[in-house]
C-alpha cells in the first residue's frame, strides 16, 4: 500500500494553489461566457421592444385624427421591461391624448359656434381645449426628445 503512494520513493505532491487558481479561472471564464450570453439575450430583447415601441410612436404620430385613439391604446397595451422604453411609451400616450382630447374639443366647439348654439360658456370652453393644445405640444416634443434617445440608443432608424 504504501508501495504505491511513494512514486520512486517520492511522497504523493499535495495540490498546489497554482493548480486551484487554475481551476478557479476555468470556472470564472464559464461563469463569464454564460453572463455574456444572458447579456446579449437581454440587449437583444430590448432591443426589439425598443423598435416595436418606436414604431407605434410614429404611426400614433402620422395618424389622421380618427385613428389617433386605437393608436395610442395599442400603444398603452405594449409591454416594456425596460425603463426608458416605458417612460417613452407612457409619456408619448400621454402627449397624444392630450392632443387628441384638445382637438376634439376644439372641433366640438366650432361645431358648436357654427350653430350659434352655447356661445355662452364657448370662450370658457374655448380657453381650455387652447390649453389642452398648448401642454400637447410640449408633451409632444418631450415624446420626439425621448424618442430620439431611444433611437439613437438602440441604433434605431
Amino acid at each position: 500500500m504504501w508501495a504505491s503512494a511513494f512514486r520512486w520513493g517520492h511522497p504523493p505532491k499535495p495540490r498546489t494553489d497554482a493548480r486551484r487558481r487554475s481551476r478557479l479561472c476555468w470556472v470564472c471564464l464559464g461563469l463569464l461566457a454564460v453572463l455574456a450570453a444572458c447579456d446579449d439575450e437581454a440587449r437583444a430583447k430590448a432591443q426589439g421592444d425598443a423598435e416595436r415601441i418606436v414604431l407605434a410612436v410614429r404611426s400614433v404620430r402620422a395618424a389622421d385624427s380618427s385613428g389617433k385613439a386605437a393608436g395610442i391604446d395599442r400603444l398603452r397595451l405594449m409591454p416594456c421591461e425596460v425603463p426608458k422604453l416605458c417612460v417613452l411609451r407612457d409619456e408619448c400616450a400621454d402627449a397624444y391624448a392630450l392632443h387628441q382630447r384638445g382637438e376634439a374639443a376644439t372641433q366640438a366647439l366650432s361645431a358648436d359656434l357654427a350653430r350659434d348654439a352655447g356661445v355662452d360658456g364657448a370662450a370658457a370652453q374655448l380657453a381650455l381645449a387652447e390649453k389642452d393644445l398648448a401642454a400637447s405640444r410640449v408633451a409632444t416634443r418631450r415624446c420626439a426628445d425621448l424618442e430620439g434617445e431611444v433611437v439613437r440608443a438602440y441604433g434605431l432608424k
